[in-house]
């Protein structure tokens, strides 16, 4: 890179940030998009909830000893993975609104790649650590001075008012809503999984990798203990905590479950069943989630993975540097 450093604004400049977010946000939709099919496919939710219980099973042994040590933690409390695991409702209004503003804080702290020429020179390879690509540390939200422990209600106002009035961006959004599984906390929490899907039956192994990493992202989301979601409430970079550590957990636990299926066939047989062909190799998954898991893997790096994972899990939020200090 050129070495270059990007000032930051201090204030908003909101109209300079929709310019650039609004085709952001239609990009990532678009290519996302799950596309529409004249006869779908429909996946056994019979057997996405055994696999359900098959990762939950895994991750206790995983994150031993924190996931399964809370006081009132879902493993005590014989909490039961398949028996949450639900179909897909009709995606609602506030659905909608809940998915595209969560996509379009993902979108918007998305680091860029360098690119080109600065300065004058040609930049120099991206760096590469811990096995990712180290970005620019520049996002449409950096350039334009959002902050969003205090623009949030102003992005919300945009989703809901501006980006949901789109033409055409209401079927998008829904198909996307219904191909990712997604938890819904009030309810149970509950983890919605849509059993249709738009590819032809013979690659059903792509929609079933995928879901184990949902899938494994979800249910850390519900092992996360009430004091470390508490601090949503109290950083800036609010995707960190709300996506940022469990992007990086889900991964772990994701990447462990792929690689007992590579060494147990038993295993993966159970993981595939009902498959009619599949990978040689279950794909690999990087961190990602915008900016946000890329800096919790950096916070991870730093203070290693116990005390990563007795905050996240514990609620020892402190070990990772997010409890501010309380005034006398």
């Amino acid at each position: 890179m050129s070495g270059t450093k990007v000032e930051e604004p201090d204030t908003l400049r909101w109209r300079m940030l929709e310019a650039e977010l609004k085709p952001a946000l239609w990009a990532y939709l678009k290519k996302e998009d799950p596309g529409v099919s004249s006869s779908p496919e429909t996946q056994s939710m019979e057997t996405l909830r055994k696999v359900g219980d098959l990762i939950m099973g895994e991750a206790r042994s995983f994150f031993a000893p924190y996931a399964d040590t809370a006081i009132a933690n879902k493993y005590s409390a014989r909490w039961k993975y398949p028996e949450h695991i639900m179909p897909t409702p009709t995606p609602t209004f506030m659905d909608r609104v809940s998915y595209l503003m969560n996509r379009a804080q993902m979108v918007g702290s998305q680091e860029e790649e360098p690119t080109g020429v600065a300065g004058g020179q040609e930049e120099k390879p991206a760096e590469v650590v811990g096995g990712q690509r180290k970005k620019s540390g520049t996002s449409i939200f950096s350039r334009h001075g959002y902050k969003s422990d205090r623009d949030e209600a102003k992005l919300e106002r945009f989703v809901g008012e501006k980006m949901l009035r789109e033409p055409g961006i209401g079927p998008i959004v829904d198909r996307h809503i219904l191909y990712f599984p997604r938890l819904e906390p009030e309810r149970g929490p509950t983890i919605y999984v849509q059993p249709k899907y738009q590819l032809p039956k013979f690659l059903e192994c792509i929609l079933r990798w995928k879901s184990i990493f949902r899938l494994s992202h979800e249910l850390v989301h519900v092992l996360e203990h009430e004091k470390f979601t508490e601090q949503r409430e109290e950083v800036e970079f609010k995707l960190l905590v709300q996506e940022g550590f469990t992007e990086v957990l889900g991964v772990q636990l994701y990447d462990h479950v792929r690689q007992k299926a590579i060494n147990d066939r038993g295993f993966r047989a159970k993981l595939e069943e009902g498959l009619p062909m599949t990978y040689d190799k279950p794909p690999e998954k990087t961190v990602e989630y915008g900016a946000a898991g890329p800096r919790a893997e950096e916070i991870r790096r730093e203070v290693g993975d116990d005390n990563f994972r007795a905050a996240y899990f514990l609620g020892a939020v402190k070990l990772v540097g997010l409890e501010k200090e309380k005034k006398p």
